[in-house]
């Protein structure tokens, strides 16, 4: 549960102080490239919306529906079954 709601927290400050953030870890030159102009800016908020959807699955046990559609992208699903018939 401190983990979800940690996870609140430095989502609304990553919104906040996103200005700051950006001027410490300097341009991004893919989100600039892909999101546009002032894409950093806008990776920080798209960073900051996934942290907070994490932190309120986090805090109510729900990180595996979240994550479930990241399971067959990445091949989180398990073991694949062996057909011993033959």
């Amino acid at each position: 549960m401190i983990k979800g709601l940690l996870a609140i927290v430095g989502a609304f400050l990553l919104i906040k102080y996103r200005e700051r953030i950006v001027n410490l870890t300097g341009r991004f030159a893919w989100a600039e490239k892909y999101l546009g102009y002032g894409g950093t800016y806008h990776f920080m908020v798209i960073l900051a919306i996934i942290l907070f959807f994490w932190g309120v699955a986090s805090m109510t046990g729900t990180t595996d529906v979240f994550l479930g559609p990241l399971k067959g992208i990445f091949g989180g699903g398990g073991s694949v079954p062996v057909d011993q018939g033959f």
